[in-house]
């Protein structure tokens, strides 16, 4: 049983984690790890998305660390070409995108599309 084990998030774009570096070391430390129990990037991409309940939980939790992680997602998102949400979106979804095309190919060797197929098949 992999009990304990989770399975590791792919990491956003570089251009991403350099801008959330400094959000991701305040929310690193010991006890906020401690009170939220989630994966590191997952609780930097949650709290980079503006995600209701984790920024309610903040507020409840660590009043005082609100104002400096509102600033450090503003300066990330100067440093991006983008709003800092639709930036993870668009990366998200380039992703999602090379992985589907990595999983698949057009069509299988050797065979004919029926008409109305769309030529994706599975490569397993």
């Amino acid at each position: 049983m992999r009990e304990g084990v989770r399975p590791h998030a792919p990491p956003s774009s570089e251009h991403i984690t350099a801008a959330l570096l400094p959000l991701g070391s305040l929310l690193g430390a010991p006890e906020i790890q401690q009170a939220f129990r989630v994966p590191l990037q997952l609780l930097v991409t949650q709290i980079a998305e503006g995600d209701p309940y984790f920024l309610d939980e903040m507020q409840q939790h660590f009043p005082g660390h609100l104002p400096e992680v509102r600033q450090l997602l503003a300066n990330a998102g100067k440093a991006l070409p983008r709003p800092l949400p639709d930036e993870l979106h668009a990366d998200r979804h380039h992703r999602a995108a090379t992985l589907f095309e990595a999983a698949t190919r057009l069509g299988a060797p050797g065979t004919k599309a029926a008409a109305g197929d769309t030529g994706w098949t599975s490569c397993s």
